[in-house]
């Protein structure tokens, strides 16, 4: 009897000391935690890692504006605009947003054997400028280049044919809202498409509408953005016996998709799927290539992959941010025509 008494009594101090137990653990798990984070920033790679995640969402979320809970035709516009080029509802007329970057990296393959070609990695900067009339207009650079499908290195030919990136020095577009007419289906109601406009770019394409879509709930807002080409561009040919540049038209086809998400909370940063078929200038035009690339927005150069600024600071220091103004693109297309 004696020995079932102090059997619980023990039991009686030992939960009232579970507790004090579990606030020492937190505390010192705390400690610990706080131990390996000094720790591990002063760790080089490790620390930058980390610090970029954290920097990452804490950029987006003090910078983008949330619209209202439930999306309405011009809180859509004002929340793709701001996910695509910095230029948030509340900047005046005439004044420039904040400039932003994509990275993008995936692969391109020949179809329809499927056979991977060559990897690639890109990136585009921006920022947008509010116009009289409500339009948008983002000033832009991109570039895609190629690596090797095994080394991942750059690559400089292709069947002893030499392979260039993708590269627009500066590209300017206008962006309207749309009617909410356009759009079909309750699950969209309210939501109307963007009107893209190509102003200045080397290679003027037709545009078609974005259509704005819900993924799913309020809080997840989906954009596509179709591109279909069909037009002639010159194909140079090897000189004549007088050393001139021989050149005829051929017909360039392909189509694209850009698809974004945006998540309205904020708690996610914006990503882009791109998926193009076609001709892929300026180096595998014979083939029907199929690229397909995935990426993420990012607020500064200092946070794109480490591959991409090395690339960047050797080949197209151009790339550090968009154009300025439209000075600067009109002289920096017309030295190229």
């Amino acid at each position: 009897m004696h020995e079932i008494t102090l059997h619980r009594e023990r039991s009686r101090r030992t939960a009232s000391l579970l507790p004090i137990v579990f606030i020492l653990l937190f505390l010192v798990t705390d400690a610990r935690a706080l131990s390996l984070a000094t720790t591990t920033s002063s760790n080089g790679v490790q620390s930058k890692m980390i610090m970029t995640q954290k920097q990452r969402k804490e950029l987006w979320q003090n910078t983008y504006s949330p619209p209202p809970p439930r999306e309405t035709a011009a809180t859509s516009f004002h929340s793709f605009v701001q996910m695509r080029s910095g230029l948030g509802p509340q900047e005046p007329t005439g004044v420039f947003g904040d400039v932003v970057f994509w990275t993008v990296d995936g692969e391109l393959y020949e179809s329809p054997s499927g056979e991977m070609i060559a990897r690639i990695e890109g990136m585009e900067t921006s920022h947008a400028i509010r116009l009289e009339d409500d339009t948008v207009r983002i000033f832009s650079r991109k570039l895609v280049w190629f690596l090797h499908p095994d080394t991942h290195e750059p690559m400089n030919e292709f069947k002893g044919e030499a392979v260039k990136p993708i590269r627009y020095d500066a590209q300017v577009l206008d962006l309207k809202p749309g009617d909410t007419g356009s759009m079909n289906g309750p699950k969209d109601e309210g939501l109307a498409p963007i009107l893209p406009f190509v102003v200045r770019s080397t290679r003027l394409v037709p545009c078609m509408p974005i259509t704005p879509r819900r993924g799913g709930n309020k809080d997840i807002l989906m954009f596509q953005v179709p591109l279909f080409i069909d037009i002639e561009i010159p194909l140079l040919l090897p000189s004549d016996t007088s050393g001139s540049e021989l050149s005829k038209l051929r017909k360039y086809q392909a189509w694209e998709f850009y698809d974004y998400v945006l998540d309205l909370n904020r708690e996610e940063t914006p990503t882009l799927s791109w998926t193009r078929q076609g001709s892929t200038p300026p180096f595998f035009t014979h083939g029907n290539g199929v690229m397909h690339a995935r990426g993420h927005r990012v607020g500064s150069f200092e946070e794109l992959p480490q591959t991409t600024q090395d690339y960047i600071n050797r080949n197209c220091p151009l790339f550090h941010g968009p154009p300025k103004n439209m000075e600067e693109v009109d002289k920096l297309l017309d030295s190229n025509a």
